[in-house]
């Protein structure tokens, strides 16, 4: 339990301020893909949380289930992304 109220401690502090400082701190240390000529221009990165992800464990159970569930997903995405359903 002590262990989850530090964590949860930690994680109340993060704030959209702190979280940049420490993306930044660290891109100044890696190797960074845009050129000087592309930061100058103004190319940056941005933190964004664009992506969740999921685990089903119906598709573990069952081969066919796993199937079924992914080409339903392949199914109703086909459109994602094209200029004609983009607003």
């Amino acid at each position: 339990m002590r262990t989850r109220t530090a964590c949860q401690r930690i994680c109340d502090r993060l704030d959209p301020a702190r979280i940049d400082r420490l993306l930044r701190k660290w891109l100044g240390r890696l190797p960074h893909p845009f050129s000087a000529a592309d930061r100058r221009a103004g190319y940056r990165y941005d933190i964004s949380v664009l992506q969740a992800e999921f685990s089903l464990t119906q598709m573990l159970d069952r081969p066919s289930s796993g199937r079924a569930f992914f080409e339903t997903v392949i199914a109703e995405n086909l459109d994602v992304g094209r200029p004609d359903t983009c607003r």
